[in-house]
């Protein structure tokens, strides 16, 4: 899972005080976790994963970072 162990330590990291921009964080977990997974990088893979993160108590702003993940896509 990206550079993280598990889901709650990202999770942490983005809500906490030192993280770097939240939403940066959160479109490389996306995008890394789409591609990773193998079913595509579309929009609604990157959403999913999205989700999945803000599900898990991640505080960030979702337009923000799907903007930021579909740029990772374009530019890859």
């Amino acid at each position: 899972m990206n550079d993280y162990e598990t889901l709650e330590q990202l999770v942490a990291r983005i809500n906490g005080p030192t993280a770097p921009k939240a939403e940066a964080s959160a479109s490389t977990y996306a995008y890394e976790s789409a591609k990773e997974a193998g079913h595509g990088i579309g929009d609604p893979e990157l959403k999913a994963h999205l989700s999945v993160l803000s599900e898990a108590g991640a505080v960030f702003d979702y337009k923000q970072a799907l903007k930021y993940a579909q740029n990772k896509r374009a530019f890859k």
